[in-house]
């Protein structure tokens, strides 16, 4: 009997995003007439909130480690950044354990308390709106692979199924075409999350 390849086997990730309210009046508001540096105060504004997002909740992460260690099953892999979309930064971790739901939700409400007052700090009329959703893969909901690797086959004579597993078969392999695969994620579940 054969074993069900990795991409196969039944995953259930959580996705996280925060967002910064009242980015799109900011930069529409400063006219021409302000000097440069006013004019790019809200990219200042959007860079740092990438950062910062970045370094509160790894760094709430990083205490949750030394308090558990690294190894407890109640943490699993590190969450990553999963994509910047405009003034909206989204995180992805997948779940192993019922308990690093909670665990990775404690971290990231943390983060978004000290994300809220930084932009609040940068200026008043601005705030920080944040969600989170799980989405099953792979039946519900697939994840999308593209490899940037120019020497391997990735079409399968026009099967983009057969050429999308080819891919996520050697990207959960760990091989070296892995470091050159970037994988998204479609489907139902990851659009109701961007409509909560």
């Amino acid at each position: 009997m054969n074993a069900t390849p990795k991409f196969l086997e039944p995953r259930l990730r959580l996705f996280l995003s925060a967002d910064i309210v009242g980015s799109t009046a900011l930069k529409q508001s400063l006219g021409s007439h302000q000097d440069i540096k006013d004019r790019s105060h809200w990219f200042w504004v959007i860079q740092g909130f990438y950062m910062e997002s970045r370094r509160y909740f790894f760094d709430a992460w990083g205490n949750l480690e030394k308090e558990h260690g690294t190894a407890n099953v109640s943490l699993g892999e590190k969450p990553r950044v999963w994509k910047t979309i405009g003034d909206e930064i989204l995180y992805v971790k997948l779940l192993t354990d019922h308990r690093q739901l909670c665990s990775t939700l404690s971290c990231w409400m943390k983060a978004v308390q000290q994300l809220r007052s930084f932009v609040k700090s940068k200026d008043s009329r601005l705030d920080v709106k944040s969600t989170a959703w799980t989405a099953g893969f792979p039946l519900k909901n697939k994840e999308v692979v593209v490899s940037s690797a120019s020497d391997h086959e990735d079409d399968a004579d026009g099967n983009f199924f057969v050429a999308s597993a080819r891919l996520l078969d050697k990207y959960y392999s760990n091989t070296e075409l892995s470091k050159t695969v970037e994988i998204d994620y479609v489907g139902p579940s990851i659009d109701i999350g961007f409509r909560i």
